[in-house]
């Protein structure tokens, strides 16, 4: 993409808080997700105050986008001014099927920007859309440095549109005066050289080995009733107490996510893969629990 596509913001979390301002009219218009996503999407839009949220659940097991059921809410529902969508989703781990992302971004036209969010693209072999952006003016794709290139703390993100003149209203109307540190602005630029490119890359096939290995202890585990397929660098597990084993982690100086109440990942816990030590302690904590 070309400079003037890109909207560079604090981390991906900053353009979502942006997108919902500059397209979210406070008590009226409304954003759709689908269940269960990433929890921001969902604070930002009440945060606006009192936007309204409309939800179309992933279908269960296969967590994938109930596409008649999004499309009949954006026919009914005309105040809907953003649709959120994360492939691989955050926390089930799956890519969205790629004709199920178009089906919605087509049904959308002329009703509501479509926001696709690629935080963690990089972890698998699928292409970025942002190849369709030209095809489609009202789609904004959101990429970060936070996860593939271990810059979390650092804040880089970006939404990418093929308008250049909409990245121009971002820029004016919905960043801060001064929203980017110089030292994360040079670290940004450092991990985007060739060299650091392959060594980021060398770290992902790393860490998706340590994801393979996981997997397989954890389904190994009586206390374990399924891994579910990720193409992120996390796995969602449903387990007979996940409350229980997030707390017997916890106590043991492992914080892991526990997402055993929320609705669509009952009984689950989210676990971030990390280095080979760290992932050593989480099996032995497992094999004691």
């Amino acid at each position: 993409m070309k400079p003037e596509n890109l909207s560079i913001s604090r981390g991906a979390d900053e353009a979502i808080v942006v997108l919902t301002r500059l397209f979210v009219e406070p008590h009226k218009d409304a954003i759709l997700i689908t269940p269960p996503t990433f929890g921001m999407y969902k604070v930002d839009a009440l945060a606006m105050p009192a936007a309204n949220v409309v939800e179309v659940p992933l279908l269960k097991p296969s967590y994938q986008l109930d596409v008649p059921g999004m499309v009949t809410a954006l026919e009914n529902n005309t105040n809907i001014k953003l649709v959120y969508l994360t492939s691989p989703n955050n926390p089930t781990g799956n890519l969205l099927d790629e004709a199920d992302i178009l089906a919605i971004i087509e049904a959308a036209e002329g009703k509501a920007m479509v926001v696709v969010d690629e935080t963690y693209i990089e972890f698998t072999n699928r292409a970025s859309l942002t190849t369709r952006l030209q095809d489609f003016p009202h789609l904004i794709i959101l990429r970060t440095l936070s996860k593939s290139f271990s810059l979390a703390g650092l804040r880089m993100g970006c939404a990418i549109s093929g308008d250049a003149d909409f990245v121009a209203l971002m820029r004016a109307k919905g960043l801060d005066a001064y929203p980017l540190p110089v030292a994360s602005v040079q670290a940004a630029l450092k991990v985007c050289e060739p060299g650091m490119q392959k060594l980021a890359a060398e770290n992902r096939r790393k860490l998706l080995d340590e994801r393979a290995r996981m997997e397989a202890v954890f389904k190994a585990s009586p206390t374990v009733v399924n891994v579910y397929p990720s193409d992120a660098n996390f796995l969602l597990i449903e387990m007979k107490n996940a409350k229980g084993f997030c707390d017997h982690c916890g106590a043991n100086g492992v914080i892991l996510r526990d997402f055993s109440t929320y609705p669509g990942t009952e009984n689950c816990v989210r676990i971030s893969i990390g280095t080979p030590a760290e992932n050593g302690k989480l099996a032995a904590l497992l094999q004691k629990f």
